[in-house]
């Protein structure tokens, strides 16, 4: 059993995706690694036991990488707002792709940078850089040109870095789950939508947090080359 990996979820705060993968990544008997795990909060007003780590400041992030050291990093940041006539399509492209596509971009490449200054060349020592688009960067929403958008730049992003990174001792991939129930984001925007269907997944059922947080936990413990540059759909078939 693996006992030197130190994971950080960023992104973690109370009942949504990255508190589960938090709670499950250091429980879990299926998995190869035995963490040293850290949970992040983005938000300054959480709620449970979280540090608080500002991806807008980039200082900050570089303080925090370089006193965890981690070897696994799981970036479940997002915020998705509807838009309406008081929030217009410019602005809501200018808020998601800030939170979206800015800060766990900023996040990527400071760890990058900062793992590359502690490997040899040619040294396979297995980082793995994961990050949690959404299937909103291929399926439209109305009221939601700033949220689907900074998916798709974010899944885009992504990959580019992960094909300029292959071969070296660093695997970059992400997951593009559909709507899950029960989280703070998912009922948020159910308020929004007032009642109007809030995903397109055959059979009408939404995903479970709980379940996308093990499958993604597994496979960063038992993490390969050939997961470097995916971006794995999880949503139940929704077009």
């Amino acid at each position: 059993m693996d006992v030197s990996r130190r994971l950080i979820v960023v992104g973690a705060n109370n009942g949504n995706l990255g508190d589960q993968i938090v709670k499950i990544a250091k429980i879990s008997k299926m998995t190869r690694a035995r963490w040293v795990v850290r949970g992040f909060d983005v938000s300054p007003d959480r709620g449970i036991d979280r540090e608080y780590l500002d991806l807008n400041n980039r200082r900050m992030v570089v303080s925090a990488l370089e006193d965890l050291s981690p070897t696994d990093i799981i970036c479940t940041v997002g915020v998705n707002e509807a838009e309406d006539e008081m929030y217009d399509v410019l602005r809501s492209l200018e808020d998601h792709y800030l939170v979206n596509v800015i800060g766990p971009m900023t996040l990527l490449t400071e760890a990058l940078n900062i793992w590359r200054r502690g490997v040899e060349p040619g040294q396979h020592s297995g980082f793995n850089f994961v990050v949690v688009s959404s299937n909103s960067a291929h399926v439209a929403r109305s009221r939601s040109a700033g949220y689907c958008s900074s998916k798709a730049a974010l899944s885009m992003a992504v990959r580019c870095v992960a094909r300029r990174e292959a071969g070296g001792s660093t695997s970059v991939w992400g997951y593009e789950p559909g709507f899950m129930s029960g989280t703070p984001m998912s009922d948020k925007t159910a308020d929004q939508f007032h009642g109007q269907p809030l995903h397109r997944i055959p059979g009408g059922n939404s995903l479970s947090a709980s379940d996308v947080a093990h499958q993604i936990v597994r496979d960063v413990s038992f993490a390969s080359d050939s997961m470097n540059g995916c971006m794995i759909r999880i949503d139940g078939g929704e077009q």
